[in-house]
């Protein structure tokens, strides 16, 4: 899932540079993101029902204009469009 997100996010500003992507997480990053600029990431705790609670709120804080869960995972209420990686 690292690799997958880390050439998802490489191909993402390769053809859109201007955008700023966020990475949320519960646990440190085991790829380096220095190579990859305009990445922002986050580190939350992860709580019971997290992508309902603080993902969504931190998310909605970050006014995203598309979400990607790249596992089968997502929020129940939809925050933003939703794109889920199965």
């Amino acid at each position: 899932m690292a690799r997958y997100t880390y050439n998802l996010l490489s191909a993402l500003l390769r053809v859109a540079p201007e955008n700023e992507y966020f990475v949320y997480s519960d646990r440190q990053l085991s790829v380096d993101t220095t190579d990859l600029p305009s990445i922002r990431v986050r580190i939350l705790t992860r709580k019971r029902l997290w992508s309902n609670t603080s993902l969504a709120s931190v998310a909605r804080a970050d006014n995203l204009d598309v979400m990607h869960f790249p596992s089968n995972t997502c929020w129940t209420r939809r925050v933003c469009p939703t794109v889920v990686t199965l």
